[in-house]
Protein backbone atom coordinates (compact mmCIF):
# COMPACT_ATOMS: atom_id res chain seq x y z
CA UNK A 1 0.00 0.00 0.00
CA UNK A 2 1.32 3.41 -0.97
CA UNK A 3 0.77 6.84 0.63
CA UNK A 4 -1.61 7.82 -2.16
CA UNK A 5 -3.81 4.85 -1.25
CA UNK A 6 -4.17 6.22 2.30
CA UNK A 7 -4.25 10.01 2.12
CA UNK A 8 -7.11 11.68 0.28
CA UNK A 9 -8.40 15.24 -0.10
CA UNK A 10 -12.02 14.69 0.82
CA UNK A 11 -13.86 17.37 2.77
CA UNK A 12 -16.68 15.44 4.37
CA UNK A 13 -16.38 17.66 7.45
CA UNK A 14 -17.90 20.60 5.58
CA UNK A 15 -21.30 18.95 5.89
CA UNK A 16 -21.20 16.19 8.47
CA UNK A 17 -19.37 14.53 11.33
CA UNK A 18 -17.40 11.38 10.52
CA UNK A 19 -20.24 9.27 11.94
CA UNK A 20 -18.49 6.91 14.35
CA UNK A 21 -21.75 5.84 16.11
CA UNK A 22 -23.25 4.92 12.72
CA UNK A 23 -20.13 2.96 11.77
CA UNK A 24 -20.19 1.03 15.04
CA UNK A 25 -23.88 0.24 14.61
CA UNK A 26 -23.28 -1.02 11.08
CA UNK A 27 -20.31 -3.17 12.10
CA UNK A 28 -22.41 -4.58 14.96
CA UNK A 29 -25.18 -5.48 12.52
CA UNK A 30 -23.28 -6.69 9.45
CA UNK A 31 -21.19 -9.87 9.20
CA UNK A 32 -17.48 -9.70 8.40
CA UNK A 33 -18.29 -11.04 4.93
CA UNK A 34 -20.61 -8.10 4.10
CA UNK A 35 -20.01 -6.50 0.70
CA UNK A 36 -20.39 -2.88 -0.35
CA UNK A 37 -23.84 -3.76 -1.73
CA UNK A 38 -24.78 -5.39 1.58
CA UNK A 39 -23.96 -2.14 3.40
CA UNK A 40 -25.97 -0.14 0.88
CA UNK A 41 -29.01 -2.37 1.32
CA UNK A 42 -28.68 -2.26 5.10
CA UNK A 43 -28.63 1.54 5.20
CA UNK A 44 -31.06 2.35 2.36
CA UNK A 45 -33.52 -0.55 2.19
CA UNK A 46 -33.42 -1.98 5.70
CA UNK A 47 -32.80 1.39 7.39
CA UNK A 48 -30.72 -0.20 10.12
CA UNK A 49 -29.51 3.27 11.17
CA UNK A 50 -33.06 4.49 11.70
CA UNK A 51 -32.96 7.54 9.45
CA UNK A 52 -36.48 9.01 9.04
CA UNK A 53 -36.33 9.82 5.30
CA UNK A 54 -34.98 8.20 2.15
CA UNK A 55 -32.86 11.27 1.43
CA UNK A 56 -31.44 11.11 4.94
CA UNK A 57 -30.45 7.49 4.40
CA UNK A 58 -28.73 8.37 1.13
CA UNK A 59 -26.79 11.21 2.79
CA UNK A 60 -25.73 9.03 5.69
CA UNK A 61 -24.52 6.29 3.36
CA UNK A 62 -22.61 8.82 1.23
CA UNK A 63 -20.86 10.33 4.24
CA UNK A 64 -19.93 6.93 5.69
CA UNK A 65 -18.59 5.80 2.32
CA UNK A 66 -16.52 8.95 1.94
CA UNK A 67 -14.70 8.38 5.23
CA UNK A 68 -14.83 4.63 5.83
CA UNK A 69 -15.50 3.38 2.27
CA UNK A 70 -17.52 0.34 3.48
CA UNK A 71 -15.91 -1.91 0.88
CA UNK A 72 -13.69 -4.66 2.24
CA UNK A 73 -12.83 -5.87 -1.25
CA UNK A 74 -11.19 -2.61 -2.33
CA UNK A 75 -10.37 -0.49 0.74
CA UNK A 76 -7.45 -1.53 2.99
CA UNK A 77 -8.39 0.90 5.76
CA UNK A 78 -11.91 -0.49 5.96
CA UNK A 79 -10.66 -4.08 5.95
CA UNK A 80 -8.40 -3.15 8.84
CA UNK A 81 -11.06 -1.39 10.90
CA UNK A 82 -13.43 -4.30 10.30
CA UNK A 83 -10.77 -6.63 11.70
CA UNK A 84 -10.19 -4.32 14.67
CA UNK A 85 -13.90 -4.33 15.46
CA UNK A 86 -13.85 -8.11 15.70
CA UNK A 87 -10.89 -7.90 18.10
CA UNK A 88 -12.14 -5.03 20.26
CA UNK A 89 -15.27 -3.09 19.32
CA UNK A 90 -14.34 -0.17 21.61
CA UNK A 91 -11.08 0.34 19.68
CA UNK A 92 -13.06 1.47 16.63
CA UNK A 93 -13.48 4.93 18.18
CA UNK A 94 -9.81 5.87 18.25
CA UNK A 95 -9.08 3.96 15.05
CA UNK A 96 -11.76 6.05 13.33
CA UNK A 97 -9.64 9.12 14.08
CA UNK A 98 -6.79 7.53 12.13
CA UNK A 99 -9.07 6.75 9.20
CA UNK A 100 -10.59 10.24 9.19
CA UNK A 101 -7.14 11.82 9.43
CA UNK A 102 -6.14 9.88 6.33
CA UNK A 103 -9.34 10.47 4.37
CA UNK A 104 -10.52 14.04 5.18
CA UNK A 105 -8.02 16.87 4.68
CA UNK A 106 -10.00 19.28 6.88
CA UNK A 107 -10.10 16.81 9.74
CA UNK A 108 -6.38 16.28 9.16
CA UNK A 109 -5.73 20.03 9.35
CA UNK A 110 -7.64 20.28 12.63
CA UNK A 111 -5.26 17.94 14.48
CA UNK A 112 -2.96 20.83 15.39
CA UNK A 113 -5.78 22.35 17.50
CA UNK A 114 -5.79 19.24 19.67
CA UNK A 115 -2.08 19.38 20.49
CA UNK A 116 -2.82 20.87 23.90
CA UNK A 117 -2.61 19.42 27.44
CA UNK A 118 -5.29 17.01 28.61
CA UNK A 119 -8.11 19.03 30.20
CA UNK A 120 -7.39 22.14 28.13
CA UNK A 121 -10.38 23.72 26.42
CA UNK A 122 -10.70 23.27 22.65
CA UNK A 123 -13.36 25.43 21.00
CA UNK A 124 -14.90 25.36 17.55
CA UNK A 125 -13.01 28.59 16.91
CA UNK A 126 -9.71 26.85 17.73
CA UNK A 127 -10.52 24.13 15.21
CA UNK A 128 -11.59 26.72 12.63
CA UNK A 129 -8.31 28.55 13.08
CA UNK A 130 -6.30 25.37 12.56
CA UNK A 131 -8.17 24.60 9.34
CA UNK A 132 -7.94 28.16 8.01
CA UNK A 133 -4.19 28.18 8.73
CA UNK A 134 -3.75 25.45 6.10
CA UNK A 135 -6.57 26.48 3.77
CA UNK A 136 -6.71 30.28 4.06
CA UNK A 137 -8.55 30.98 0.82
CA UNK A 138 -10.26 27.73 -0.06
CA UNK A 139 -13.24 27.83 2.30
CA UNK A 140 -15.65 30.66 3.09
CA UNK A 141 -16.34 31.85 6.63
CA UNK A 142 -19.80 30.22 6.99
CA UNK A 143 -18.31 26.91 5.93
CA UNK A 144 -15.33 27.10 8.28
CA UNK A 145 -17.70 27.75 11.16
CA UNK A 146 -19.60 24.59 10.24
CA UNK A 147 -16.36 22.67 9.88
CA UNK A 148 -15.37 23.78 13.37
CA UNK A 149 -18.58 22.39 14.82
CA UNK A 150 -18.55 19.18 12.78
CA UNK A 151 -14.91 18.40 13.43
CA UNK A 152 -15.29 19.16 17.14
CA UNK A 153 -18.16 16.68 17.28
CA UNK A 154 -16.10 14.13 15.34
CA UNK A 155 -13.17 14.38 17.76
CA UNK A 156 -15.70 13.85 20.56
CA UNK A 157 -16.88 10.67 18.82
CA UNK A 158 -13.30 9.39 18.70
CA UNK A 159 -12.69 10.13 22.39
CA UNK A 160 -10.17 12.95 21.93
CA UNK A 161 -12.57 15.62 23.23
CA UNK A 162 -15.26 15.57 25.91
CA UNK A 163 -18.20 17.89 26.51
CA UNK A 164 -21.08 19.19 24.45
CA UNK A 165 -21.11 22.98 24.32
CA UNK A 166 -17.75 23.47 26.02
CA UNK A 167 -15.24 20.85 24.93
CA UNK A 168 -12.01 19.86 26.63
CA UNK A 169 -9.11 17.74 25.49
CA UNK A 170 -9.34 14.18 26.73
CA UNK A 171 -7.07 11.20 26.30
CA UNK A 172 -8.48 8.71 23.82
CA UNK A 173 -8.55 5.06 24.83
CA UNK A 174 -6.10 2.89 22.88
CA UNK A 175 -5.70 -0.77 23.79
CA UNK A 176 -3.72 -3.49 21.99
CA UNK A 177 -6.15 -3.77 19.06
CA UNK A 178 -5.85 -0.03 18.36
CA UNK A 179 -2.05 -0.27 18.61
CA UNK A 180 -2.16 -3.14 16.12
CA UNK A 181 -4.22 -0.97 13.77
CA UNK A 182 -1.77 1.94 14.00
CA UNK A 183 1.15 -0.41 13.36
CA UNK A 184 -0.66 -1.89 10.35
CA UNK A 185 -1.29 1.54 8.82
CA UNK A 186 2.26 2.72 9.47
CA UNK A 187 3.73 -0.50 8.10
CA UNK A 188 1.40 -0.38 5.12
CA UNK A 189 2.83 2.94 3.96
CA UNK A 190 6.42 1.81 4.39
CA UNK A 191 7.42 2.83 7.92
CA UNK A 192 9.71 0.48 9.80
CA UNK A 193 11.33 0.17 13.22
CA UNK A 194 11.24 3.22 15.49
CA UNK A 195 9.57 5.26 12.76
CA UNK A 196 6.35 3.38 13.57
CA UNK A 197 5.82 4.46 17.21
CA UNK A 198 7.18 7.92 16.34
CA UNK A 199 4.59 8.37 13.60
CA UNK A 200 1.44 10.49 13.52
CA UNK A 201 -0.59 7.27 13.71
CA UNK A 202 0.65 6.74 17.25
CA UNK A 203 0.15 10.43 18.04
CA UNK A 204 -3.51 9.92 17.13
CA UNK A 205 -3.73 6.98 19.54
CA UNK A 206 -2.93 9.47 22.33
CA UNK A 207 -0.34 7.13 23.83
CA UNK A 208 2.30 9.28 25.64
CA UNK A 209 5.80 9.01 24.23
CA UNK A 210 7.16 7.26 27.32
CA UNK A 211 4.41 4.62 27.19
CA UNK A 212 4.58 3.67 23.51
CA UNK A 213 7.02 0.82 23.97
CA UNK A 214 4.80 -0.61 26.72
CA UNK A 215 1.81 -0.31 24.38
CA UNK A 216 3.69 -2.15 21.63
CA UNK A 217 4.71 -4.91 24.05
CA UNK A 218 1.11 -5.30 25.27
CA UNK A 219 -0.03 -5.84 21.66
CA UNK A 220 2.89 -8.26 21.23
CA UNK A 221 1.82 -10.26 24.30
CA UNK A 222 -1.70 -10.48 22.88
CA UNK A 223 -0.26 -11.97 19.69
CA UNK A 224 -1.39 -9.04 17.53
CA UNK A 225 2.06 -7.84 16.46
CA UNK A 226 5.65 -9.03 16.82
CA UNK A 227 8.18 -6.80 18.60
CA UNK A 228 11.90 -7.47 18.85
CA UNK A 229 14.18 -5.03 20.62
CA UNK A 230 17.96 -5.19 21.00
CA UNK A 231 19.74 -2.08 22.18
CA UNK A 232 18.81 0.74 19.85
CA UNK A 233 17.38 -1.62 17.24
CA UNK A 234 13.60 -2.04 17.20
CA UNK A 235 11.92 -4.46 14.82
CA UNK A 236 8.13 -4.41 14.57
CA UNK A 237 6.13 -6.75 12.38
CA UNK A 238 2.40 -6.24 12.00
CA UNK A 239 0.13 -9.16 12.78
CA UNK A 240 -3.47 -10.16 12.19
CA UNK A 241 -4.91 -6.81 11.13
CA UNK A 242 -2.18 -6.10 8.59
CA UNK A 243 -2.26 -9.62 7.18
CA UNK A 244 -5.98 -9.29 6.53
CA UNK A 245 -6.09 -5.66 5.48
CA UNK A 246 -2.89 -4.80 3.63
CA UNK A 247 -1.88 -8.02 1.91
Amino acid sequence: MQDEEVFSRLRTSTSHTIGVPHLVELLSTMPASATADDFRRAVIEDNVLGRPTHQGRLRTLRHLREIFQLDASAAPLFRAIREVFDLDADAVRVCSAIVAYARDELFRASWSALKVPIGHGVSSADIEAAVVALFPAAIGKPTTAKVGRNVGASWTQTGHLVGRTSKKRARASAGPAAVCFAVAVAYGIGLRGRFIPDSVWFDLLDVPDDQRMDALLAAHRDGLITVRSAGQVLDIEPGAVSEVAFK
